[in-house]
């Protein structure tokens, strides 16, 4: 089992590497202009995008799905790549991720938003992950997942941004299911974890990297 990845960069020999991880049901895909955008205003970096467990294109991975558990994947997967990481990035649960990933192997920088490191209340979103349960699946087509998701009362917005995680089932075509199933666990570790103890530094928007960059 493989984490999928993507690799930006604007120059032909980056000397510095980031990696980036997104958040709860999406992936890769959702931070490409982000990561675009960096690597053309700073062309001495190369970012390595990945799909999380049951994310995108990375498919299945075994139990337990927690924030552990994706922190050693990713861990893994940095193992396999033959650079060096100078920074860690990480979109919500994607910036858990990349704080626990941290605790196993200390970088220079950390950047993490929209990630709260404490205690959340979970019952909005268990709510919504129910709801998305009951939807029978496969589906013909994309069309009819989005429009379920839909009926729901889920804005489109929200629904399109669940898309990401609709995938063709063994390779059928046209049975498309959702990977929804396995994230039960991975929103409650949201949730449950408090990682307000863990050594990490927030960099959002400081004087120092606007005049210097990273």
């Amino acid at each position: 089992m493989k984490l999928f990845h993507r690799i930006i960069q604007s120059n032909p020999s980056p000397t510095r590497h980031a990696i980036l991880v997104h958040g709860i049901m999406g992936s890769s895909r959702n931070l490409m202009t982000f990561a675009r955008m960096l690597t053309e205003r700073f062309p001495k970096w190369q970012v390595w995008l990945t799909d999380l467990r049951h994310h995108g294109e990375s498919g299945y991975f075994p139990p337990p799905n927690t924030i552990d558990s994706c922190a050693q994947d990713v861990l893994t997967w940095i193992k396999n790549l033959d650079i060096s990481v100078d920074m860690l990035i990480g979109h919500s649960y994607g910036g858990k991720v990349v704080l626990r990933l941290n605790e196993l192997m200390p970088v220079k920088q950390v950047w993490v938003w929209d990630a709260e490191p404490g205690f959340k209340d979970p019952n909005k979103t268990d709510d919504m992950i129910k709801q998305l349960k009951a939807i029978p699946m496969p589906k013909k087509n994309r069309q009819e997942v989005l429009q379920a998701m839909l009926d729901l009362g889920l804005t489109r917005e929200t629904a399109l941004w669940m898309m990401m995680n609709v995938v063709v089932l063994f390779g059928i075509k046209h049975v498309i299911v959702c990977t929804l199933y396995f994230f039960s666990n991975m929103f409650a570790c949201i949730f449950k974890s408090d990682l307000i103890q863990i050594n990490f530094c927030i960099i959002l928007f400081s004087i120092s990297i606007v005049e210097q960059g990273p």
